[in-house]
């Protein structure tokens, strides 16, 4: 069972857990797009990342994309999953095995990694 939260579909929708709510039974409510590289939902347009010219991305957050560069850009998929279920596991959203099998099948859908294919 998950607590609240929101998380991304392979195909962008994000979607609303809501709490205490069994996984079969999930209250959805689409938001907000979320970044292609790392999941973080975009809540705010200071959440996105920057363009090469400034304008902000549509498609990658602020702790990935700054003025059309990677941030981390030798960064590994796997390495990217692990500390996204962390975090997953310090808030108490999932637990590690939970949040392991979601960034699993999550991430090889992202844009970011699906270039890698």
């Amino acid at each position: 069972m998950l607590t609240a939260s929101t998380y991304l579909e392979p195909d962008g929708t994000m979607v609303e857990i809501a709490a205490n709510q069994p996984d079969d039974q999930l209250a959805e409510s689409i938001t907000l797009q979320a970044c292609q590289s790392c999941s973080r939902p975009f809540d705010t347009l200071a959440d996105t990342g920057t363009q090469q010219d400034g304008s902000p991305s549509p498609d990658y957050c602020s702790c990935c994309l700054q003025a059309g560069q990677w941030t981390e850009p030798d960064i590994r998929m796997q390495e990217l999953i692990d500390r996204c279920i962390d975090i997953w596991v310090k808030h108490h959203v999932a637990g590690r095995a939970d949040a392991n099998a979601h960034f699993a099948r999550l991430f090889p859908t992202l844009k970011r990694w699906r270039a890698l294919d």
